[in-house]
C-alpha cells in the first residue's frame, strides 16, 4: 500500500508539467568580481548598477555615489550652482557642462584603478579621471579624436585610439614609483611619468574645475599596492558588464 499511494501522490505532479516552488531558501553566490575586489587592496569602488550606494534628486541628478564596500569614501557632486551628472539605465552621465564629482581621501603611490566607460564626445584636453593632488594623475582626451593617454606629473603616456566616440570600454591605470601603464582594453602603453600619488579621485573634468568631459560611467575601482591580479580583475570586470 505504502508504494501504490506514493504513486497517487507524484504522478499527477509528472503529468503537469509543472514546476512546484520549494520552502527551502537558497543564497545566490556572490558576485565573483565582488569577491575578488573584497582581498585588502580595494580603498573604494562605484558600481552604477548598484541603486543602494546612489543618492539622486527628484530630476535623477546623482548628489552621492558611495562606496559599495562602505568606506565611507564616497563621490560628492560639486556644489548646486553647477550641474550635477544623471543617472540613467547604462550608467552615470557627466554632461561635459560643469557635472563632475569627487572624493579626497588618502590614496599612497603605488596604485592602480580601473574605470568602464564610454566617450560620448570629444573634446581635447578634456579630463575623464583625476586625482586630487596638485599634479594630474589624469587619464584626458588628447589630440585627435578618440584618443586618450594617461597624463603624471612629468609626462604622459603615449595616446590610445583604442576607445571609439560611443563604445563602451575597460581603462586602468597602475603608478608605480619606476614605471607606469596604460591600458585600454587590451592595448598597453607604458611610460614614466611622474610619481605623485593620487589622494582621491575627480570624476568628469580636472581638479581646478575646468575642462568637463562628456562621458558616461558604469564603475570605478580604486585599489592601492602592487597589481597582481590585473588580468583576473580585468576578466571579472568584463563578464561583469557583458563587453
Amino acid at each position: 500500500m505504502k508504494r501504490i499511494l506514493f504513486i497517487l501522490l507524484f504522478f499527477p505532479f509528472c503529468l503537469s508539467g509543472q514546476v512546484v516552488s520549494s520552502t527551502v531558501s537558497y543564497s545566490q553566490p556572490a558576485d565573483p568580481l565582488y569577491t575578488a575586489l573584497n582581498d585588502g587592496s580595494t580603498i573604494a569602488a562605484f558600481f552604477f548598477e548598484e541603486s543602494a550606494t546612489i543618492t539622486t534628486d527628484a530630476n535623477d541628478s546623482v548628489l552621492v555615489w558611495a562606496d559599495y564596500f562602505g568606506s565611507g569614501r564616497n563621490l560628492l557632486a560639486a556644489d548646486e550652482s553647477r550641474h550635477s551628472p544623471l543617472y540613467g539605465v547604462d550608467g552615470i552621465t557627466f554632461g561635459g557642462d560643469t557635472s563632475t564629482m569627487s572624493a579626497g581621501f588618502v590614496w599612497d603611490d603605488p596604485f592602480h584603478y580601473f574605470i568602464v566607460f564610454k566617450q560620448i564626445t570629444w573634446t581635447a584636453n578634456d579630463v575623464i579621471i583625476e586625482g586630487v593632488q596638485t599634479a594630474f594623475n589624469q587619464i584626458r582626451q588628447v589630440v585627435t579624436t578618440p584618443q586618450i593617454d594617461y597624463r603624471g606629473s612629468t609626462a604622459s603616456t603615449s595616446n590610445s585610439s583604442d576607445l571609439a566616440l560611443d563604445t563602451w570600454g575597460i581603462a586602468e591605470v597602475i603608478q608605480t614609483e619606476t614605471s607606469d601603464t596604460l591600458y585600454v582594453n587590451e592595448a598597453i602603453y607604458v611610460a614614466e611619468v611622474g610619481n605623485n600619488d593620487m589622494d582621491g579621485l575627480i570624476i568628469g573634468s580636472g581638479r581646478s574645475l575646468t575642462n568637463f568631459a562628456h562621458v558616461c560611467i558604469k564603475c570605478v575601482i580604486c585599489r592601492t599596492g602592487a597589481n597582481t591580479k590585473r588580468t583576473v580583475l580585468y576578466n571579472l570586470i568584463k563578464d561583469h558588464y557583458g563587453l
